[in-house]
């Protein structure tokens, strides 16, 4: 027979018995109708520890399980926000490069003009006479 540790001491604890499995704490006046249970054997104890066991782990079990999809779901949600408020990071960044970009554009497009009609002016030629 398996022993497992913190099982073996929490039988124990039941009761004052190592070989009899203590009856629950009833209210006084249902106490009348109460029968405890009989001593048991210890390879029958083991069994009834063997399958509380593994009843415990196979609900453990399900609430990891419960637990690890809760957690994928939550982290999800967190970086499907995250994702999203860096897009749109992302894109306020892009319209302001494409805002100081044409900005310059239309300052040097002016400077040109600028540039081009000074020097129709000193030289006598304009864009629109040269053909």
């Amino acid at each position: 027979m398996d022993h497992y540790p913190f099982t073996d001491s929490f039988f124990e604890s039941l009761g004052q018995y190592s070989a009899q499995i203590p009856a629950p704490t009833i209210p006084v006046e249902t106490a009348k109708n109460h029968v405890p249970l009989a001593p048991i054997n210890f390879e029958f104890q083991g069994i009834l520890r063997d399958a509380l066991v593994t009843a415990i782990n196979e609900e453990l079990g399900k609430l990891g399980g419960l637990l690890q999809c809760s957690l994928r779901d939550l982290v999800t949600t967190e970086i499907g926000q995250q994702f999203s408020t860096f897009t749109k990071m992302v894109d306020l960044v892009i319209r302001e490069i494409k805002t100081l970009i044409s900005e310059d554009l239309n300052k040097m497009k002016t400077g040109m003009e600028k540039f081009m009609q000074a020097a129709g002016d000193q030289f006598g030629l304009h864009p629109e006479e040269v053909d």
